[in-house]
């Protein structure tokens, strides 16, 4: 939930990381920490992500992608794409980036889970926007870590409802709108349709406006105007 004494992302300036609201336990009492802006120095922004690039992790849900070490020209291009994301997408939450050879759902370039992004062989091909690719999955992570009442307003705003199918003892189903698709696997479910959006945004905004003008208001609304690519 977000307080009224909290800050948004947009009330931070250019180089700060926005950490959102917590909770934590102090002495024992639990205790409400609001969400706020945080300076982010050049040479931290760099060590920021210098110390998520993993070379192996003990376990990865799918056996068929296979983990392999970053090389020290494929580090930096990855370092300099995010040094050019905003960084309010810079989720603290995003445990490590990982280079696997070859995704089992290919030719997907990138992916998030569990707070790991995996970037694949074919995301350091030439045609591929690595900045862009990234920008996606972090705002994946992003998602993941909204309060309730963000991703609820989020649904309203862009068409996303509960629907009730069948019996009244069945959960209710989430139903997307009909048309507005960024990119058409945003029909799957709000998460994928939030981080296309958020992707759009940033690297087609004025397309984004056009096509789901929703979804442009809403991220402008909470990221204000200092939410671009450096």
């Amino acid at each position: 939930m977000v307080f009224a004494t909290d800050k948004l992302p947009k009330d931070c300036k250019p180089g700060e990381l926005w950490v959102h609201s917590y909770g934590r336990t102090q002495n024992g009492t639990p205790i409400w920490v609001s969400s706020y802006c945080r300076s982010f120095p050049a040479g931290e922004r760099k060590s920021f992500w210098q110390n998520r690039f993993k070379d192996h992790l003990e376990y990865w849900p799918n056996p068929t992608e296979k983990q392999k070490r970053w090389s020290l020209s494929e580090r930096e291009k990855a370092l300099r794409a995010l040094d050019g994301i905003p960084s309010m997408l810079w989720g603290s939450k995003v445990k490590a980036i990982v280079r696997f050879d070859r995704s089992k759902d290919f030719p997907n370039q990138s992916s998030y889970g569990g707070g790991y992004i995996a970037l694949f062989d074919a995301a350091f091909s030439k045609e591929q926007n690595l900045k862009r690719l990234l920008t996606h999955e972090l705002a994946h992570a992003m998602w993941n870590d909204f309060p309730k009442d963000w991703k609820e307003s989020y649904y309203q705003d862009t068409g996303w409802m509960h629907v009730r199918l069948g019996s009244p003892n069945q959960p209710p189903v989430m139903m997307g709108r009909v048309l507005g698709y960024i990119q058409e696997d945003g029909r799957i479910r709000p998460a994928e349709d939030f981080a296309n959006n958020i992707e759009a945004f940033l690297f087609e905004p004025e397309k984004l406006r056009e096509v789901t003008p929703g979804a442009y208001k809403w991220i402008h609304d909470r990221f204000g105007d200092t939410f671009v690519l450096r």
